[in-house]
């Protein structure tokens, strides 16, 4: 049995997955801002629906990015206490008993 447990396989493709996707909303966020200017022109309502959008892009792009880092760093911590719980566990055993 090995003494280290590695980090699940998918944990780096996940945070990256994670930014290009916040990346790509934020962007989406932007873009919708940028043709928010022409709605005002034809009715103020319509330009804040739009604006409100946008707005709701950007931040629901960055609460979910924050989320998932938020569950990685949990999975990070679960795998260092379990690291560290068997290497206590290993280092107090007596000589005898150990392979």
């Amino acid at each position: 049995m090995e003494m280290q447990m590695k980090m699940p396989k998918l944990y780096a493709f996940v945070r990256v997955a994670s930014q290009i996707v916040a990346a790509l909303g934020c962007i989406t966020g932007l873009v919708t801002l940028y043709a928010t200017l022409k709605l005002f022109r034809l009715s103020f309502m319509l330009g804040m629906a739009e604006a409100a959008m946008g707005v709701f892009f950007i931040v629901g792009s960055l609460v979910v990015l924050g989320l998932i880092y938020g569950f990685l760093a949990i999975v990070k911590a679960q795998v260092d206490i379990r690291n560290a719980t068997v290497l206590s566990m290993h280092m107090t055993e007596s000589p005898k008993n150990v392979q």
